[in-house]
């Protein structure tokens, strides 16, 4: 996992919960890496999901609501990193249409040992779809937070149902998407 992760959860437990309950959280985990984390650099995926635990354990929540916390709060911060690739979308849907095919592409480009799941975009209507993840992570609810993110950041009413999820045994997690016509109009 990218270190950029890693700098986000710091900032979301930070910004919402204080420095001291992220150097407490930091005790009580069974991290690999030594030092602090750097954007750029690339760690363990079990240190991000230790110190997200660990985040959970001590705030009381599920592991899965605290992970989709993290991508809502992510989601924003990351598109300030590569606004070119996310800026000239119209929507949510144009966004998310382009993400392996595009924003991937140039993601691996900036940063080229990264691992980036795989991300099947089909239009069902004109503002609907469906997105099929794939990522040896499996982190569904992350990208469940993130979704929420994009849908926040375009202001279009974006909503994503988890139809399909390997948790349950599906061989991929499927998203349908749909956008609020009304939301957008207002």
């Amino acid at each position: 996992m990218k270190g950029v992760m890693f700098n986000i959860l710091e900032e979301f437990v930070v910004e919402n919960w204080g420095i001291q309950a992220y150097e407490d959280i930091l005790t009580k985990c069974p991290i690999h890496a030594r030092g602090p984390f750097v954007g750029p650099g690339t760690y363990p995926d079990a240190d991000l999901l230790a110190i997200a635990g660990a985040a959970a354990k001590h705030l009381g929540v599920e592991l899965a609501d605290a992970m989709r916390a993290l991508g809502e709060f992510a989601f924003p911060l990351l598109a300030q990193k590569v606004p070119d690739l996310v800026f000239p979308c119209r929507d949510s849907l144009e966004f998310l249409a382009r993400l392996d095919d595009v924003v991937h592409v140039e993601v691996k480009k900036l940063m080229p040992h990264a691992v980036t799941p795989s991300f099947q975009f089909s239009a069902t209507g004109p503002d609907q779809a469906d997105l099929v993840y794939r990522s040896q992570r499996r982190l569904c609810p992350l990208v469940e937070g993130l979704l929420a993110g994009v849908g926040k950041l375009f202001g279009d009413g974006l909503s994503a149902s988890h139809t399909h999820c390997v948790h349950r045994g599906d061989e991929d997690c499927v998203f349908a998407l749909q956008i609020d016509a009304e939301e957008c109009a207002a």
